[in-house]
């Protein structure tokens, strides 16, 4: 590597970028010798897409909001069509998530008539959007819009993302379905929950038998919810701890394992994503996690 060029180049690259905080240049500049690429400094300098692709980088690494907005701007003002861009401002630059959603309405109406335009809701493209790699900024657009939707309460608003999701995208590579469920059993669906289980049969995880049960609990179904139960138990081997941690509000205390462990499923950290993801429907049926705390309690050598 020519060092001399290099620290001429990474110069510009600060100038250009406009970075000002010294512990910022001093990580970019660890990063890029790591790499030991010298085109890397020559990527960073070519496109107004690899530009935002680099800000947005730095966006999502920042250690504050108001720092990571500043980078989100760069890069919509490098490329104000990159729709990644345009969904990190309005986000960021929203007081609540509740204020995001009108920016997140427009940015998805005003893209998807662009997707329109484009031809990419032709027959052929449809259900296939998450192969087609251009396409795939607008199914993140998606899935962030439908995402601040449920965590807002909207959840009928949400679920018309999440079917259209589906449809644009079959194999369902961003989770829609998972998301899907629950709602189905917030709001005591059935017939569209069945629905779509049976379109993804192979889903045998905590992701499809919690939304069962808690639908059919809050059918009043309590056979079918001790059914699924049954299935969360012979899938997860901390179900009953779960349960337990519930019961007591103690969830809390296993959050050291995943930050330790990272995600694994089959343990409690895959209740415990479930439990932050959905935390509205959670602490709406408290009920629900003692009955079936002591439902499995009682059982826990007979079948439910």
């Amino acid at each position: 590597m020519d060092f001399e060029q290099f620290s001429k180049d990474f110069d510009a690259i600060v100038k250009e970028f406009g970075m000002e905080d010294d512990a910022e240049i001093n990580e970019t500049l660890k990063h890029l010798m790591f790499m030991n690429d010298p085109s890397s400094l020559e990527k960073m300098k070519k496109t107004p897409h690899q530009k935002a692709l680099e800000y947005l980088r730095y966006s999502n690494n920042a250690l504050t909001k108001k720092e990571s907005l500043k980078y989100a701007k760069k890069a919509l003002n490098a490329e104000p069509e990159n729709i990644d861009a345009q969904v990190s401002v309005a986000l960021l630059s929203a007081p609540t998530l509740e204020n995001s959603i009108p920016k997140l309405k427009k940015i998805f109406e005003t893209n998807t008539a662009l997707m329109k335009e484009n031809g990419f809701f032709e027959d052929d493209k449809i259900g296939k959007f998450w192969d087609i790699f251009s396409t795939r900024p607008y199914m993140r657009l998606l899935d962030e819009y439908s995402g601040t939707l449920y965590d807002c309460g909207k959840l009928k608003a949400a679920a018309e993302i999440y079917v259209e999701m589906l449809r644009l995208c079959e194999s369902d590579d961003l989770g829609a379905r998972h998301m899907l469920m629950y709602i189905y059993a917030f709001l005591e669906d059935e017939e569209s929950a069945l629905k779509l289980a049976k379109k993804y049969p192979y889903d045998q995880m905590v992701k499809r038998y919690l939304p069962l049960s808690i639908l059919y609990y809050k059918l009043g179904n309590m056979r079918k919810s001790s059914r699924y139960l049954r299935k969360l138990r012979e899938v997860n081997k901390d179900t009953l701890e779960f349960f337990c941690s519930m019961k007591d509000n103690k969830l809390q205390q296993y959050y050291h394992i995943i930050k330790k462990l990272g995600y694994n499923v089959g343990c409690i950290g895959e209740f415990i994503e479930e439990a932050e993801l959905h935390q509205n429907l959670f602490a709406s049926i408290p009920n629900y996690f003692k009955w079936a705390y002591y439902k499995m309690s009682e059982a826990k050598n007979l079948d439910l």
